[in-house]
């Protein structure tokens, strides 16, 4: 029998209500932001992120300019 040492999971959908982050608050609130990219262009540039990519290239992917903190301040004010 194998002993586990930690667990780890992702939380999405099980402590939060949204089980989607990206296509369920993202996306939405990059639209009313005016962001008219193709969605495949925005989910490029949210993986891109998710990999390491500094965040000032996904807000100037989807052709925001800096400084960002405004917009990324709105952003998070989605997850409280």
């Amino acid at each position: 029998m194998a002993i586990f040492k930690a667990i780890a999971l992702d939380m999405m959908g099980v402590v939060y209500p949204i089980g989607d982050d990206l296509r369920d608050l993202i996306i939405p609130f990059l639209r009313r932001e005016g962001c008219a990219l193709p969605e495949q262009d925005l989910i490029g540039a949210y993986r891109r992120g998710y990999r390491g990519e500094p965040p000032a290239h996904f807000w100037q992917a989807l052709g925001f300019d800096p400084p960002f903190t405004d917009i990324e301040t709105r952003l998070m004010k989605l997850y409280e």
